[in-house]
């Protein structure tokens, strides 16, 4: 029964071409991810192209923002002008009339800030989620792509195929051959491109008074905020955040001491996450503190053990930070 199965196989090399999971694409026998590639480069350009969108969107908000702000440096000037001229001995409808203006400004200033900060806020949300929605769409197309190329060049030295691909040209009498097609080739460049391009990103910060507030994604879970602090040894979490999170933290665990800038030296438990995540960066096995349940008035930090990963560029300006994927180092021939 064996070597009849073998006979046919020989007899038809389409079988065996089919076999091994190809399929005749006009002229060229080609792997099924090819049939989904138009179809999926159509999805990738259009989440790319929302998210250009929102980027813009944001872009065009932040000059925007930076008239307002003009603005309420003059209303702040004036504030604190009036409030000079309160102090001065005056009849009290005078004083009266200054006190309003005061106010006035005080809540002008209030709302044009608060305002700023909100829509700002949902420029990012708005950001993070399309980035997210892309970077994971791209990522694991470009995952199977990477594993049709392979699959074609194992393919190509398997001479089984090679005698299969001659044999079903002479059938058919004209050249038959193994792809990738030339279409899937142009479009494989672009993917590269594409993947070459998340490795570098602006991520949006939120400005909260001298604080940078950026937007971290932990084990895969709802995102949580954190203070900015490039020059924080390690990342930390609250209490209240690790258990939101449930993350275990136990006696026996590592304990480090931390101090912060009003002088107190606090004692938190070292602990591994299984990953972070900003935009479309991912970190796996990242090391932070989780502060004792007995200080609530520290928020989260990002600090080194998860930027040291990547060339960071804050712009305070812009409000935003660029994140640049660090190569991978090199392996080493010598044992």
């Amino acid at each position: 029964m064996l070597c009849c199965l073998v006979a046919k196989a020989e007899d038809d090399p389409n079988a065996l071409l089919k076999s091994k999971g190809l399929e005749l694409d006009g002229s060229t026998w080609v792997l099924p991810i090819e049939a989904d590639l138009n179809r999926e480069m159509a999805r990738l350009r259009q989440l790319s192209g929302a998210l250009n969108r929102a980027q813009n969107e944001a872009q065009k908000f932040e000059q925007m923002l930076g008239k307002v702000n003009a603005q309420i440096a003059v209303w702040t000037k004036q504030h604190q002008q009036l409030l000079k001229e309160a102090k001065k001995p005056m009849p009290q409808s005078k004083l009266n009339r200054v006190t309003d203006e005061i106010r006035k400004l005080e809540a002008q200033i209030n709302a044009a800030q608060a305002q700023g900060n909100e829509r700002r806020g949902e420029l990012n949300a708005a950001i993070t989620q399309v980035m997210d929605g892309y970077a994971t769409e791209l990522m694991a197309f470009y995952a199977k792509g990477e594993a049709s190329m392979k699959q074609y060049d194992e393919l190509a030295k398997d001479q089984a195929v090679q005698a299969a691909i001659k044999a079903s040209s002479e059938a058919d009498g004209r050249p038959i051959t193994l792809g990738p097609s030339d279409n899937f080739d142009r479009q494989w460049k672009t993917i590269e491109q594409m993947r070459d391009e998340i490795r570098a990103a602006d991520i949006p910060l939120e400005k909260d008074g001298k604080a940078l507030w950026v937007t971290v994604k932990i084990n895969g879970q709802a995102a949580q905020r954190m203070v900015l602090n490039p020059q924080s040894n390690l990342t930390s979490l609250s209490s209240d955040v690790a258990q939101q999170l449930g993350v275990t933290v136990t006696p026996e665990m590592k304990t480090l001491e931390c101090k912060f800038s009003d002088g107190r030296v606090v004692k938190g438990k070292l602990v591994t996450l299984d990953s972070m995540q900003i935009g479309n960066f991912v970190c796996k096995q990242v090391d932070v503190i989780v502060m004792p349940e007995d200080v609530a008035d520290v928020p989260s930090i990002l600090g080194k053990s998860f930027l040291d990963r990547y060339v960071v560029n804050i712009d305070q300006g812009k409000g935003s930070m660029r994140l640049t994927e660090k190569p991978a180092p090199e392996k080493s021939d010598k044992k």
